[in-house]
């Protein structure tokens, strides 16, 4: 069963993190990119999968 509530912190804190640029946990980043039609977006994870920055 999906966790709706986990889900939905996990994309406030992704959102959260397009304004402010959180301290990452562990020593390796995680870089996503999604180059859409419309809009390029860049996402930032610490090893634990935190997001750090969103562009």
């Amino acid at each position: 069963m999906i966790d709706l509530e986990r889900i939905n912190t996990y994309m406030d804190r992704v959102a959260q993190s397009e304004k402010t640029t959180f301290i990452p946990e562990g020593q390796r980043l995680k870089v996503g990119l999604d180059l859409g039609t419309a809009f390029i977006v860049l996402v930032v994870l610490d090893e634990f999968n935190n997001p750090v920055a969103c562009e």
